[in-house]
């Protein structure tokens, strides 16, 4: 089973960049993240620091086109950059759930 999450944000100031989804600044462990990336045309692929992958997927039911998944335990921020654009993300692990 594999647990979905929709991340959000806009980038201030950015000329042709935003990195777009809900209402978050955090990515979860052990579930792919989707995000929302719309660049100019000379802007390139988006890229993600170290502790985390970013890869093209259209997830289902999300606008997003692009996903995260966290590959190091224990990162604890990552930063996406598209361009000369750069965005900070906080890494959590999903709560234990309660019965």
């Amino acid at each position: 089973m594999v647990s979905l999450l929709c991340i959000s944000f806009m980038m201030a100031n950015a000329q042709s960049v935003q990195i777009k989804g809900s209402a978050s600044d955090v990515f979860y462990r052990g579930v792919k993240n989707p995000v929302l990336v719309v660049a100019g045309t000379n802007d390139g692929a988006p890229s993600i620091s170290s502790g985390a992958k970013i890869y093209s997927e259209k997830v289902s039911g999300f606008e997003g086109q692009y996903v995260v998944e966290i590959t190091d335990p224990d990162v604890k921020s990552v930063t996406i950059s598209v361009g000369n654009v750069s965005t900070q993300f906080k890494v959590l692990s999903l709560p234990v759930p309660t019965t």
